[in-house]
């Protein structure tokens, strides 16, 4: 399961900020696009989804984290005060098993959080 990195806004149009693209989205949509998801349907916000790390195992996903954080603070510490952007969460998708083959509850290193708080973005744990 991976980690992404989902900036969103009800009136965001990613294409109004094209330093953007340094954090390499895979998914960019606009209010009003069909949904690229390929689900029936349109985005009720615009926004972008970056992949962090596309390993399984959360401490590995926290390791990526932590680089992907320090690699592009100076491009997301540019981007909090950005108003269009509302929502700047880094989701750590896990599946229940993996978890559960940890005996133990996920934990983020205080380094992680400091980053977070630092660039503004929230962490969401989901698990699947």
């Amino acid at each position: 399961m991976p980690c992404v990195l989902y900036l969103m806004g009800e009136t965001f149009d990613p294409a109004s900020i094209p330093e953007l693209a340094t954090l390499r989205p895979f998914s960019s949509y606009r209010r009003g696009d069909k949904n690229p998801s390929g689900k029936a349907g349109f985005c009720e916000v615009g926004g972008v989804t970056c992949s962090v790390s596309t390993h399984e195992q959360p401490i590995d996903q926290v390791e990526d984290a932590s680089y992907y954080l320090t690699r592009y603070q100076a491009l997301l510490r540019t981007l909090k005060d950005v108003e269009p952007i509302r929502y700047r969460t880094l989701s750590f998708i896990i599946s229940a098993r993996v978890l559960g083959a940890q005996e133990s509850r996920m934990n983020f290193p205080p380094t992680l959080l400091r980053l977070c708080a630092e660039v503004n973005v929230g962490i969401g744990l989901v698990l699947v």
